[in-house]
């Protein structure tokens, strides 16, 4: 029975071929459609989700309200996160996160402009679950002048080398200080809201600025 039905379809497809074309053409667009769009939904509602303790995590938002309307921001002041610590016993971690950039110099007088940077505190890789190739996780941020580089940065700059213990010099907008890597982390995925090239510990601010932090 299926032979036979399978005769029948194939024969009025020879007959009929560019009537058939055209609905295998349709047929293969809309089914490409179809899982694209699925592919790019389960992308989205993805996000973050790779976090072992997601669930719990949260960010903290302004929202200013005037002229009958709300304005909501992403960012807050500084002096927030360790008020936030310290008044609530519910919240066990909180960690900046602040993103800079700046002219980074490695060996070599190798010279990149970086976007990419991104001051965190220590607990970063306590509260989110970026995975560490070399480094201590719970270590490798609490020092001044310290910072993670990601798989994609580490090679850019040393190449197959280890560049653990080794400076890079960050000229920022008001100076340059030489940051010892302390780390190596896997290039966060794309279904991270958080992207970043070099992770810069929150402690550095702290020591350059500590009127301001």
């Amino acid at each position: 029975m299926l032979r036979s039905y399978l005769k029948i379809a194939l024969r009025n497809l020879a007959r009929n071929k560019s009537y058939a074309f055209i609905n295998v053409f349709v047929l293969a667009i809309g089914l490409t459609c179809c899982i694209l769009i699925t592919l790019y939904i389960q992308h989205e509602l993805s996000y973050d989700k790779f976090h072992e303790n997601y669930d719990d995590l949260y960010r903290v938002v302004e929202s200013i309200e005037g002229d009958n309307q709300t304005t909501t921001y992403a960012t807050t002041y500084s002096a927030l996160a360790p008020a936030l610590n310290q008044q609530f016993s519910a919240i066990q971690n909180v960690t900046h996160v602040d993103p800079t950039s700046g002219l980074l110099t490695g060996p070599g007088n190798l010279k990149y402009q970086e976007d990419g940077m991104v001051y965190v505190d220590s607990v970063f890789f306590e509260m989110f679950s970026f995975n560490l190739i070399s480094g201590d996780p719970t270590t490798a941020l609490t020092q001044p002048l310290s910072m993670v580089l990601t798989e994609k940065t580490a090679q850019k700059y040393f190449g197959q080398e280890n560049p653990i213990g080794k400076t890079l010099s960050f000229r920022g907008a008001r100076n340059t200080f030489d940051y010892q890597i302390t780390g190596v982390v896997e290039n966060p995925p794309s279904n991270s809201h958080i992207q970043f090239e070099i992770l810069i510990s929150f402690e550095s601010l702290r020591s350059m600025r500590p009127w301001e932090y």
